[in-house]
């Protein structure tokens, strides 16, 4: 998952690996987003494994 979304590679956000948000720390994390509140998304072990395009599509859908 980081592979794809690392380098501004999904619409050009910049994504962070293991950030601290409040008492949780979060694999993935999008500032850019931070004045529209924080989303979460959970994804499943199968989910990225097995339909990683499918993962990654559900997070470009809640760009704007």
């Amino acid at each position: 998952m980081w592979s794809k979304l690392r380098g501004k590679n999904v619409k050009g956000y910049k994504f962070r690996r293991q950030y601290s948000v409040g008492t949780y720390i979060v694999d993935f994390y999008c500032a850019e987003l931070e004045s529209a509140g924080i989303c979460f998304l959970r994804s499943t072990n199968s989910d990225v494994y097995e339909r990683l395009d499918g993962a990654l599509q559900t997070i470009m859908d809640r760009l704007p």
